[in-house]
């Protein structure tokens, strides 16, 4: 990655006896450490994620990037070989934080907000004697300009990066792609989500392997055959491509609209951000709702949008519901996963 691609921490865990050495560390500390509950069955969500996630063994040098040892792999790894090492990557030193936060969720209980349990889990972490960071600032830049601050809730051990929620359902994917543009800008290859939200904690592995594969494209009938702004188009379509280009697959919507934003700019086409849909009805009176895409020279719409794996259908369906109601007949999603930038053309007559 260039110096004007988003600037990376150091990374304590790249020598190749990290893993070894933490695993001895903390594997004297396991007998009494409670378990977490924990998805790790062959058909569970995690090893689903991982499948997803792109383990592949025939991949080109620019195409396959592992970031970040401790382990060094290759090309041509055995994929069983390969997961099997994702499996054990930082695997005492997991336990030994899943135990933190069970032990934090047993004394605070049910129906509390996320910072409460996150001040007791970091107590947990510093009572074991672990090396815990707690919220540990991150910056992301482009093209020399920076574009985003984070903080991450724990990086622990400078190994593994936790963020923990206090959410009532499933991990969404916002939660993924935030934890994937930490993993990103940190160099490291492992992040637990924490969900302290529900009637017991539960947590995942997240590996991140940074394999990127080339971008799809996807176009309504008539899109281009009725469409009036090509130019504009194009334009557009080239600074989506160059964002791409200069950041990879991985990161969160904010990063990447932060990007655009830059581009637009620079190539001088006019947008709003700040977009009303109406909702005309004789019955009923309400209030236009601001919605997260843009208005690109008064002619379509534009979404950035980012996640874990393919798009929704939900986001295509409401992409459709909002050009109906500002009676446009043009829209383009431009949708990051942690492999590969996606875009769809959407006309609605």
């Amino acid at each position: 990655m260039s110096m004007s691609r988003a600037k990376r921490l150091p990374n304590a865990c790249c020598k190749p006896e990290s893993a070894t050495a933490v695993s001895h560390k903390f594997s004297r500390r396991l007998s009494s450490a409670p378990r977490l509950a924990f998805d790790f069955s062959a058909g569970g969500t995690w090893a689903r994620a991982l499948n997803n996630m792109g383990h592949k063994s025939k991949s080109t040098q620019n195409q396959f990037k592992i970031f970040l040892s401790p382990f060094v792999f290759v090309s041509n790894f055995n994929q069983q070989e390969r997961i099997m090492e994702n499996n054990y990557l930082y695997k005492d030193l997991n336990y030994e934080i899943n135990g933190c936060a069970f032990d934090a969720f047993k004394e605070v209980g049910v129906g509390f907000d996320e910072p409460r349990y996150h001040k007791f889990f970091h107590q947990n972490l510093l009572e074991k004697g672990l090396k815990a960071k707690y919220k540990a600032p991150l910056q992301a830049f482009y093209r020399n300009e920076k574009i985003a601050d984070f903080e991450a809730d724990e990086i622990v051990e400078d190994c593994i990066i936790v963020e923990a929620k206090a959410i009532q359902t499933d991990f969404i994917p916002e939660n993924y792609a935030q934890l994937f543009t930490y993993l990103k800008l940190t160099k490291l290859r492992l992040g637990l989500l924490i969900n302290f939200g529900l009637i017991q904690a539960k947590s995942k592995r997240v590996i991140f392997d940074e394999i990127r594969m080339g971008s799809t494209e996807s176009w309504d009938d008539g899109f281009l055959s009725n469409f009036s702004r090509k130019p504009t188009l194009d334009l557009v379509l080239n600074s989506i491509r160059a964002v791409d280009q200069e950041l990879g697959p991985g990161f969160h919507s904010k990063l990447y609209k932060a990007a655009v934003k830059i581009e637009l700019g620079q190539k001088q086409i006019n947008y709003d951000e700040n977009v009303l849909i109406p909702i005309e009805s004789q019955r009923v009176q309400v209030d236009p709702m601001e919605i997260d895409f843009w208005m690109v020279d008064g002619a379509f719409l534009l979404a950035i949008l980012a996640g874990k794996d393919d798009m929704r259908k939900y986001d295509i369906y409401r992409m459709r519901s909002y050009l109906k109601h500002l009676k446009l007949n043009h829209g383009l999603i431009a949708y990051w996963n942690a492999k590969s930038l996606q875009l769809y053309g959407i006309h609605q007559p």
